[in-house]
């Protein structure tokens, strides 16, 4: 399932995500593809605003790869940008947290050697017009029958 939102600004990305939060579940996978300056970090943030977190405390993790954050609820954090292509969730320890019931968020996804279908949404955000830096388009993919029902609901 496909389902194409148009973002008008960053409060509508911030929107999306809170409506994503209130749907997630634990073991859930959130994977964000996306050029530079797409969203992703600000999509992240809001989320875990919308979860129960203090957005301040929420960084990207470029450097550290992976943030795991266990309060209010279980939350990882990934951003695969310096890894590149051929990135595994195995071997970063990511599946291994999403056993535990951790809903996984991650960034620069596109660099995955392999998607798992269950439990899984894909976002991808990319700039509506490069001239209207603030407008996106936002799109959601699944396979996973959960998440086709979750965003069948979601509207901003």
């Amino acid at each position: 399932m496909e389902k194409v939102i148009y973002i008008k600004n960053l409060n509508d990305t911030k929107k999306l995500a809170t409506s994503l939060a209130k749907f997630s579940q634990k073991g859930d996978l959130i994977l964000l593809n996306g050029e530079l300056g797409t969203g992703k970090t600000t999509f992240v943030k809001a989320f875990s605003k919308a979860l129960g977190f203090n957005e301040e405390d929420i960084t990207s993790p470029t450097f550290t790869l992976v943030n795991i954050y266990d309060s209010p609820v279980k939350l990882l954090h990934a951003d695969l940008y310096r890894i590149g292509s051929g990135a595994d969730l195995f071997s970063l320890g990511i599946e291994e947290y999403i056993d535990k019931g951790y809903i996984a968020l991650v960034e620069w996804a596109q660099y995955l050697s392999e998607v798992p279908e269950e439990q899984t949404l894909t976002l991808t955000l990319e700039f509506k017009d490069i001239n209207l830096s603030h407008e996106r388009i936002v799109t959601l993919y699944t396979k996973d029958p959960l998440w086709k029902q979750r965003i069948s609901q979601i509207e901003i």
